[in-house]
């Protein structure tokens, strides 16, 4: 299996990007806090969502929402990693405006987790989470939000023009390692 192709229970290729969703820039929230690391948000209640999931599921865990019938993905909750990796090489090569809509077929409230961890790098003002290869990207921008697909498949997403505050605070947050 090709390093960005992630699949479900039925065969699905649930990261590969179907589409693209425009949405209202006053819509999206991108939240810091002392208790759950950073939260990228598209809603003020839950629209209905299915999750896909990456982590060891006790001391790393990074979560995504994805809206049931449109598959778009709304959410994205940092709530628990280990390790900082270094700041990877990576080349955008095209950016649209808007939300990856995804290849799940989310009807109902539905989990699907990759028993893999990710990685996170850091720099002053950015953070930057990947689970796979980010060469060629397309990026999906939603203000300082930007989803990441490579070879078509969502690898990752990268927060920008971050208080150096948020960053400081978010490093903070750092899981223990696992016993």
């Amino acid at each position: 299996m090709d390093e960005t192709s992630r699949t479900d229970s039925n065969g699905r290729d649930v990261l590969r990007v179907a589409g693209v969703h425009r949405l209202d820039p006053r819509e999206l929230r991108l939240e810091f806090d002392g208790y759950v690391p950073l939260q990228f948000r598209t809603h003020e209640s839950s629209p209905g969502c299915g999750y896909l999931r990456f982590g060891n599921l006790r001391t790393t865990l990074v979560e995504m929402g994805i809206e049931q019938g449109r598959q778009t993905l709304r959410s994205l909750t940092i709530t628990s990693f280990g390790t900082l990796a270094p700041w990877p090489a990576f080349e955008v090569c095209e950016s649209r405006a808007g939300l990856p809509i995804l290849s799940t077929r989310f009807e109902d409230y539905e989990v699907v987790t990759f028993d893999e961890d990710f990685s996170l790098a850091v720099r002053p003002t950015e953070i930057l989470l990947h689970w796979a290869s980010l060469i060629r990207c397309t990026s999906y921008d939603n203000g300082q939000t930007r989803f990441l697909a490579s070879d078509g498949a969502l690898a990752g997403v990268r927060f920008t023009g971050l208080s150096e505050e948020d960053v400081r605070l978010f490093r903070s947050l750092r899981s223990a390692p696992a016993p």
